[in-house]
């Protein structure tokens, strides 16, 4: 019987020779693309954007480690969508994980630390300084919305309105001719 470290190892080494994974005749799509590049996030501590998963804790259940069974549970990945994860601090798994439009996804980011040094004159309207810009957020029903990021503190302000007004909920919007403390 392999360990669990040997199997890895097993696997690697097949992969890396030609073996195990180059049967699927699927390298070349969309699909295997994604896998390749969740399992580079996630493992390669040189990797651009390890810090932001592998870096973190994110990891990659052992069953996805096979290209084979990563497609049994996801499927072709459509067109026009991304590997998302529901939770964005939970791991890579078929519970976890769905295909997204970039729009969605955006939404489903992990909350940027927000710093109280520098507050804005907007109501739902927050600096972040890990991010270096400013964050409309909604906090309704004791859950926050994130509605997007700006450069500018006034594009906030205006997203977090056009939100407020458009969704119909009942949190006031910003007066601009009265700016809120």
């Amino acid at each position: 019987m392999l360990t669990k470290t040997s199997r890895c190892a097993i696997n690697i080494e097949q992969l890396n020779n030609g073996g195990l994974m180059s049967n699927h005749g699927m390298s070349r799509t969309r699909t295997y693309r994604t896998w390749t590049n969740m399992k580079t996030r996630c493992l390669n501590k040189n990797h651009k954007h390890y810090s932001y998963y592998g870096g973190r804790g994110i990891s990659i259940c052992e069953q996805w480690l096979i290209f084979e069974n990563f497609y049994k549970d996801m499927g072709e990945r459509p067109e026009g969508m991304t590997l998302d994860r529901i939770d964005s601090d939970g791991n890579y798994c078929k519970e976890n994980c769905r295909w997204a439009t970039r729009s969605e996804q955006v939404l489903n980011r992990s909350q940027p630390k927000i710093y109280k040094n520098k507050s804005s004159k907007y109501r739902g309207v927050y600096y972040s300084e890990s991010i270096n810009m400013w964050v409309a957020l909604l906090c309704y029903d004791k859950k926050n919305k994130k509605i997007g990021r700006f450069k500018k503190e006034i594009l906030a302000a205006i997203a977090y309105n056009n939100y407020v007004v458009f969704n119909g909920y009942p949190e006031k919007a910003n007066d601009f001719n009265v700016l809120i403390k």
